[in-house]
């Protein structure tokens, strides 16, 4: 494990099994989808099992944080010449992390924003219109390889690089959030158990 350091966010590089990962797109047969929902399928669920025991190490732990989980998952398909996602964040979740199996030539780049409040998707608005930048930074491009998990806060901006190679990249999303524990001794009104 490795970790860098943007904007300043933490982020942490972690190393997968080849052998997970060949055994995946072994078994795993590419559609014309842009993504593919696997949570819990068989055939993800030792890569799946990795992922989390590795990520477990870079995320958060205090007094009322339990358990961390991968509540979504998600296979991602970009062909030769194709753009991907455009800069996003994953607001439903605490971490999320990307787990590159196919490709050359891949890095994900990551956008300093500044903190405001989320517009509502249906009529636009939003609780205030107040934003908060104190500074600005240069997008960031972190250089991966197959292999490589990155693993990062979901509310940071972030995109794959275009695929100028001639083969399919595929990489695997990740979101996780954790189970909270309310300690007996614990007597703040905010704090509840939580399992998901």
């Amino acid at each position: 494990m490795e970790h860098l350091d943007i904007f300043p966010t933490r982020l942490y590089k972690f190393s997968i099994c080849k052998e997970l990962i060949d055994n995946v797109l072994d078994n795993y047969e590419l559609t014309d989808n842009t993504f593919d929902d696997i949570l819990d399928k068989p055939n993800f669920l030792k890569l799946q099992n990795e992922v989390l025991h590795k990520s477990i190490s870079g995320c958060p732990h205090t007094y009322c944080i339990g358990d961390w989980k991968i509540i979504t998952s998600w296979i991602n398909h970009q062909p030769a010449g194709c753009e991907g996602f455009k800069y996003h964040s994953h607001t439903d979740s605490f971490m999320s992390c990307v787990l590159y199996l196919k490709g050359t030539n891949m890095h994900l780049s990551f956008k300093d924003s500044p903190r405001e409040s989320p517009v509502n998707m249906t009529d636009r608005s939003s609780n205030y219109e107040i934003i908060v930048r104190h500074t600005y930074n240069s997008d960031i491009d972190i250089p991966v390889e197959v292999g490589d998990l990155i693993l990062f806060p979901s509310y940071v901006l972030h995109k794959p690089n275009k695929n100028e190679s001639e083969e399919m990249r595929v990489s695997i999303a990740y979101n996780l959030m954790p189970c909270r524990v309310k300690k007996e001794s614990t007597t703040v009104p905010w704090i509840m158990d939580l399992e998901l």
